[in-house]
């Protein structure tokens, strides 16, 4: 009986929720990202220098970049997309080698959606990779 309720309200989760399934956790690992329901994080076998860099380039081609503080790597972004608000921090992982943090929020910063996040974090580590 209990796992026929356990099962039952699973599957209610899942039909009304919205966003990614590790959503439903409230954090999750997948694929190596950390999600959380605010931001993703990447560690990249990249430089720190070079996962901003590329986070620069990608944001401004794709919306507008707002604030860029190259000594602590930060950059926010608004219009990416249309309609996303994007923070990208970079840190050093103390071994050289980056640490990639990225937050999207919708509809005036209010709304996180981490699907989106997933994907920018995907595409400035494959630019940076290039």
């Amino acid at each position: 009986m209990r796992g026929v309720l356990f099962r039952l309200l699973f599957v209610l989760a899942v039909l009304f929720s919205s966003g990614c399934a590790a959503m439903l956790l409230g954090t999750g690992v997948i694929g190596g990202i950390m999600i959380s329901n605010d931001s993703v994080d990447l560690p990249v076998e990249k430089s720190p220098a070079v996962v901003f860099d590329s986070a620069l380039d990608y944001l401004s081609s794709r919306g507008r970049i707002e604030e860029v503080d190259e000594e602590s790597m930060h950059i926010y972004a608004e219009k990416i997309f249309g309609k996303y608000y994007v923070e990208v921090d970079v840190k050093d992982n103390s071994n050289g080698k980056a640490f990639l943090t990225v937050q999207a929020r919708k509809t005036a910063k209010l709304i996180p959606d981490t699907d989106i996040a997933v994907k920018i974090a995907y595409d400035i580590v494959k630019q940076a990779g290039d």
